[in-house]
Order: C-alpha cells, then sequence, then structure tokens
C-alpha cells in the first residue's frame, strides 16, 4: 500500500468516526430533549388547577375572614408580592375593611395591572371613554357608588382606589353569592376566563 493510499484511508475513517460521533451527540441530545419535556410536563400536571374551580361560599369566606381578623397580628409583609409595606398593609386594611380575602385582592391587582398603579383611559365601542383607576383597575363609570360607602369623593390616591376597588368586589361577593361569580361581574367577562385566572393566582399565593 502506497503511502497516498495510507493516508486516504486515515483521512476515511477518520471522517466516519466524525460522523459517528455526530449522530451519537445528536442521539444524546435528543433523549435528554424528551426527558426534559416529560418533566416539564410532570410538573405542569402537579400544579394543575380546574378550568372552573368550585364557588366559595360566603360562610367559608366569613369564616375565612374570622380566622385572619382574631389573630392578634394578622398583617404581615410578603416578600414574594412586589408592594412595598405600605401598599401591601393598605391592600390588607382595605381587604378586611369589606369582608375580602387578601390574597383575592391581591391577585386581582396582579390580574388587573400587574401590580402597577395606573391611570388609563380606554375608549369602548360605543365612543364612550372610561378611565380606570389603580392597581385594581377601578372604572370611573361605576365607582360614585362604592366611593360613597368608602365615604370617599376622588380617586387620587392609591389607598382610595384600593378601598373602592376591595368595597366593589366585597360588594359584588356579597350579592352574588361566590368569589367566582363576584370576579366575573367584577370584570364583565361572563366566560369565567378573568375569573378562573385570578382564582388559580390565589390558590398560588395561598399555598
Amino acid at each position: 500500500m502506497t503511502r497516498l493510499e495510507r493516508r486516504r484511508r486515515r483521512q476515511w475513517i477518520a471522517t466516519w468516526v466524525i460522523l459517528i460521533a455526530a449522530v451519537l451527540a445528536w442521539a444524546v441530545t435528543l433523549v435528554w430533549a424528551v426527558e426534559r419535556q416529560g418533566q416539564k410536563e410532570a410538573a405542569v400536571e402537579e400544579i394543575h388547577f380546574p378550568v372552573n374551580p368550585p364557588a366559595v361560599s360566603i360562610e367559608e369566606l366569613k369564616a375565612e375572614i374570622a380566622v385572619r381578623t382574631d389573630h392578634p397580628n394578622p398583617f404581615f409583609y410578603r416578600q414574594e408580592i412586589p408592594l412595598d409595606k405600605y401598599l401591601q398593609e393598605t391592600l390588607y386594611s382595605a381587604a378586611m375593611e369589606w369582608g375580602v380575602p387578601y390574597e383575592l385582592a391581591v391577585a386581582v391587582c396582579w390580574r388587573e395591572t400587574q401590580y402597577r398603579n395606573l391611570v388609563t383611559p380606554v375608549e369602548m365601542a360605543d365612543g364612550e371613554v372610561r378611565t380606570y383607576y389603580g392597581m385594581m383597575a377601578v372604572c370611573d363609570k361605576y365607582a360614585p357608588e362604592y366611593m360613597a360607602l368608602c365615604g370617599i369623593d376622588n380617586l387620587d390616591t392609591e389607598e382610595n382606589r384600593l378601598r373602592v376597588g376591595c368595597c366593589m368586589l366585597g360588594q359584588h361577593i356579597k350579592n352574588e353569592g361566590s368569589v367566582r361569580a363576584a370576579l366575573c361581574r367584577y370584570s364583565g367577562d361572563d366566560e369565567g376566563w378573568y375569573a378562573d385566572s385570578v382564582l388559580r393566582k390565589m390558590g398560588e399565593l395561598m399555598a
């Protein structure tokens, strides 16, 4: 065998070794990806919430509020909620004032504005412009009734906006008889997607 033939043979062997190594690496990567996807799906299944979670009765809410308000120091700062201590305490006080579970009020702030204190004008289909105030997105069209219940005459501060939002939510719970129905009324979403989203978040906060 000539020197040229030996060189070509070595090149041929090296090429096949590289190809085999590449195929093995691809196979290992594919197996890892499949296992990783299976782990993700298992994790999602573990934290799955039903699309239509059961409604919470007024009696259950009253019992929950009673347990919390009987505690000598019911408020505590929660680092996982991206609000400072003052706003958390303000929201907690507003929720307790109107019989709303704190985690429910927090979940509404998360769903409405991602905890941002906004003032957002929105033009409706009929040309009417409505303005939504604060983290709970209190609508100026419906706010006056609940502002009167709170004894306030403006939505200039986040404290007032949170009180009115919790008042509105608390009255809806009282009138509708369930948290889910109250959330549907609060959002105007009759299909329940908003309510289910808020209830899932509430469940995470209570876990």
